[in-house]
């Protein structure tokens, strides 16, 4: 029997990726296999998960009653020093609760992870696998302005990734870029490879009705931030719809957890926000919409990483609209599933619905990409090297 324990830490149990990819493809390939999800202070059974015998482990605490009443900077340096502390805390109850668990297999999946994988390798003799999903550097960067701050913050990320990737059994990766990069002799990893977000065959069977019709809805999935593309959206489905309504008339859904944006796009009257919706669920709520929406901006995080929702979009029939560059115009350009544009560029947005108001544009589009995910870029045939490296063959 194969014990293998992912490493949650910056995840939801039910993570798309680690959960519904992962997890599901190791549990229905390998017979003997046990799968743990390591969450603060607890582990989790891959039978748990499944079940929903997850409770919630967040504690909701207010600010400290002495924190109020000192200076701002003293408890500034209190709050930041008790920080550190409760971190030191978690690290060795969770490296108390792996050893202990004595996996076979241990899995990262996030740079913040690495060091405590490979402390538990040490001492417990399992197989370390790291799972990686961003550009972590320029994600902390780039979304910290470029400034000073922002790359003291993100520094760290790559000194961890070049000094540690080495002790590292296998590395996976989510893209063509972290694949070239992660093979580059400054690293020292011995096993690097591929590990795309392709779905799961099996996990997406609904699709849209391909109908004429005056109103098309158009559908947002995963996080939200200023680089994501959402605010130019709203403003685009809102320009749209002053020009064209009632002839022609586009809604943009958005499915994701709330934040200041999501509040400010979601007071136009062609903006609904959903909240997050578990994995399984938003695959069959999908087919309800028309055209899934990916208009990231063209930072170099985005010219290098690939989203999920995408490949998602595609194994249920949706065509698409995304940004041109990067692995979104190359898997655009290879399933052949969507429209590419400027996302700075409302001109070619509207060009884009317009075209997409033909249902004949959108069958051939939706169908080329459910053709794309399930003869090329099934996450089954994508994981081959995952299953021989968990299964240790």
């Amino acid at each position: 029997m194969t014990k293998m324990i992912f490493i949650g830490l910056s995840h939801s149990p039910r993570s798309a990726r680690l959960f519904y990819r992962e997890m599901k493809f190791l549990k229905d390939s390998i017979e003997n296999i046990d799968l743990y999800f390591l969450m603060s202070g607890r582990l989790a059974s891959y039978e748990d998960i499944l079940e929903g015998r997850i409770p919630d482990t967040k504690s909701k605490k207010g600010p400290s009653r002495i924190s109020e009443l000192l200076p701002n900077a003293v408890a500034n340096l209190l709050r930041s020093f008790a920080f550190k502390v409760f971190q030191a805390m978690s690290f060795l109850k969770n490296l108390s609760l792996l050893y202990r668990a004595k996996p076979d297999v241990i899995q990262a999946s996030d740079v913040r992870e690495i060091r405590l994988a490979l402390v538990a390798k040490l001492l417990t003799g399992a197989r370390a696998i790291y799972d990686s999903h961003e550009d972590y550097y320029n994600q902390v960067y780039e979304y910290g302005g470029k400034t000073a701050r922002a790359f003291l913050k993100a520094f760290p990320h790559k000194l961890n990734e070049v000094l540690l990737l080495r002790f590292f059994d296998s590395v996976f990766c989510t893209d063509d870029y972290l694949y070239g990069e992660y093979q580059r002799k400054l690293y020292g990893c011995s096993g690097v490879f591929l590990l795309r977000n392709f779905p799961l065959s099996g996990n997406a069977h609904a699709k849209p009705l391909y109908e004429e019709k005056n109103t098309l809805g158009l559908v947002y999935i995963g996080g939200v931030n200023e680089y994501r593309g959402l605010r130019e959206a709203a403003a685009y489905v809102q320009a749209f719809n002053e020009k064209y309504a009632p002839c022609k008339k586009i809604t943009l859904t958005v499915y994701s957890g709330a934040n200041k944006l999501v509040d400010e796009i979601s007071k136009s009257k062609y903006v609904y926000h959903r909240p997050w919706t578990d994995y399984k669920v938003l695959l069959e709520k999908l087919a309800n919409y028309d055209v899934g929406i990916c208009l990231w901006k063209d930072i170099v995080k985005f010219r290098r990483n690939l989203p999920l929702k995408n490949f998602d979009y595609m194994a249920v029939g949706l065509p698409i609209i995304t940004s041109n560059f990067g692995g979104l115009l190359k898997y655009a350009t290879l399933s052949e599933s969507a429209i590419c544009i400027d996302p700075e560029s409302y001109e070619q947005f509207e060009a884009a619905v317009l075209r997409l108001f033909d249902a004949c544009v959108r069958q051939q589009l939706g169908e080329n990409g459910r053709k794309y995910v399930k003869e090329k870029a099934s996450f089954e045939k994508e994981g081959l090297n995952y299953l021989a490296v968990v299964g240790g063959d």
